[in-house]
C-alpha cells in the first residue's frame, strides 16, 4: 500500500513539474513573438516607428516611400517626418519605450498593414495604458517601405479596434491624410 503512495505521489509531483514547463514554454514563447517576426515588413515597420519615436530622421525618412516622402515634405512641421509623428503623441505619455508586434493584414497587392502595441515611460506599469499604431508598408519596386500610419489609439492592442485600423475602415491619426481629410 506505501509503495502504491509514493507512485501516485511521484506521478503527481512529475506532471506537476511538466505542466509548470510547459506553461514556461508557453509564456517564453508569447514574450519572444516580437523577436521571431522576421518578415522584412514587420522588421522594416518596426525599425520606422522606432526611429521616428526616438527621433531619429535619417533613418526614418529612409524606410519612406517616395510618394510619403512628398507628403512629409507637404504636411509635416519643418518637413520632417519624426515631427508629424511626435505631433500624434501627448506629452503625458513621456518618451518612447518600446513597441511590440501586434498583428498584420494585407490591405492590398502591395500594401500591407503592421500593427503594434507601443509603451511610454509613462506607462511602462499600467498594460491598459500602451497606444496601438499602425504602419502601412506598400511594395516600391521591389522594396518594402513605409506608405503611411494611423492609430495611436491609447489602449491595449487587445482591446482596440485593432482590425479597424489594419484595414483602413479607421483613419485615426492617418498620415497621410485622405482626401477626405
Amino acid at each position: 500500500m506505501k509503495r502504491a503512495i509514493r507512485i501516485t505521489v511521484l506521478v503527481l509531483v512529475i506532471s506537476m513539474v511538466l505542466f509548470i514547463c510547459l506553461l514556461s514554454g508557453v509564456r517564453i514563447a508569447f514574450n519572444n513573438w516580437d523577436y521571431a517576426v522576421d518578415d522584412v515588413r514587420f522588421v522594416r515597420a518596426k525599425a520606422f516607428l522606432e526611429a521616428a519615436l526616438q527621433g531619429d530622421e535619417n533613418t526614418a525618412r529612409t524606410l519612406l516611400s517616395s510618394e510619403t516622402q512628398l507628403f512629409v515634405s507637404a504636411y509635416c512641421p519643418d518637413r520632417q517626418v519624426t515631427q508629424c509623428i511626435g505631433d500624434a503623441v501627448p506629452d503625458s505619455w513621456g518618451d518612447f519605450d518600446h513597441a511590440l508586434f501586434g498583428g498584420s493584414h494585407p490591405r492590398s497587392q502591395v500594401n500591407y498593414a503592421v500593427a503594434f502595441d507601443v509603451v511610454w515611460s509613462n506607462n511602462l506599469t499600467n498594460t491598459t495604458q500602451h497606444a496601438v499604431v499602425v504602419v502601412i508598408m506598400t511594395n516600391e519596386n521591389g522594396d518594402w517601405l513605409v506608405q503611411g500610419w494611423n492609430g495611436f489609439l491609447t489602449g491595449f492592442i487587445y482591446d482596440a479596434d485593432v482590425g479597424a485600423l489594419l484595414d483602413g475602415r479607421s483613419q485615426l491619426n492617418q498620415f497621410p491624410p485622405s482626401e477626405s481629410s
